[in-house]
């Protein structure tokens, strides 16, 4: 029987692999193919996943211990992220596998562990809730700060010159795209949770995320076609039928080199939430 810290741990760690492993994802690295990149396997998501997810097992463990603010906790679970970054960098040669997860994942392993250390609920709406009570306040002023500095990232760019906040808005809203179109899903998936429910949670991200990953290859009409196929495939109610799609999708995406990696992060999210959902 796992202890606290361990199964939030391995939670997180068995999320990272499902959401690599859901296949076809459309222009993104699955047991098919690469998608649009080509300096990423699966092998190294596996390799990347095993040397983050100690950095969990810390946060957790802090996480359980914690009695300041949650924006104190915010800053500790940060410095431990940064430090998992070089874990990650170190063992992918310098490729960026699962930054973003694990900024969005760090968060919610921080915040399960201190809903558990202080007898909250573990379900999905409240850790996201927590989650945005623990990063709301420094990521606004990061936000302001930004609109005043020279922008150096694809997304601080964005930010500066269209407005979208990108992972940051997720985190400190408390992911509302997953609030809104994933978690009213929950209590109709299966346990397990089908391959068919793992691509429709995908597909529902990707219809409503303003993903920067998108923004930054193709512009606002990529992520526009992004999100009105997505949509669209959400109305295809036959798994057969949907896989047959999803291929297409698929080649669209890889000839024009559009990987909606901010959807994929939200995805390995939804499978943590989902696993906390059926224990809680």
């Amino acid at each position: 029987m796992y202890k606290p810290a361990e199964f939030i741990t391995q939670t997180a760690y068995e999320a990272l692999l499902e959401e690599v492993e859901t296949t076809p994802k459309p222009g993104l690295v699955d047991l098919n193919n690469t998608g649009s990149h080509t300096d990423l396997t699966v092998d190294l998501f596996y390799r990347s996943a095993r040397a983050i997810k100690p950095t969990f097992l810390r946060i957790a463990k802090l996480s359980l211990t914690w009695e300041e603010s949650l924006p104190h906790l915010f800053s500790a679970i940060r410095a431990i992220g940064l430090e998992g970054e070089q874990l990650m960098f170190a063992v992918t040669g310098g490729v960026n596998t699962h930054k973003g997860a694990l900024f969005s994942l760090g968060l919610l392993v921080g915040a399960s562990a201190y809903a558990w250390q202080h007898h909250q609920s573990m379900g999905p709406a409240h850790i996201c809730s927590l989650v945005s009570m623990m990063t709301k306040t420094t990521l606004q002023q990061e936000l302001l700060s930004l609109k005043q500095a020279k922008p150096v990232t694809h997304g601080e760019k964005l930010f500066c010159l269209k407005g979208h906040r990108g992972i940051r808005g997720e985190v400190m809203d408390g992911f509302p795209t997953i609030t809104a179109y994933v978690l009213p899903h929950f209590p109709s998936c299966q346990n397990p949770l089908s391959q068919h429910d793992k691509l429709r949670i995908l597909l529902s991200l990707m219809a409503h995320l303003q993903d920067t990953n998108i923004l930054s290859r193709g512009g606002e009409k990529a992520l526009q076609f992004i999100q009105e196929t997505a949509q669209t495939l959400l109305l295809e109610q036959d798994p057969q039928a949907l896989q047959s799609r999803l291929l297409e999708f698929d080649l669209a995406c890889t000839q024009q080199h559009l990987s909606s990696g901010g959807a994929a992060d939200l995805l390995a999210a939804s499978l943590f939430l989902y696993r906390m959902h059926i224990s809680e």
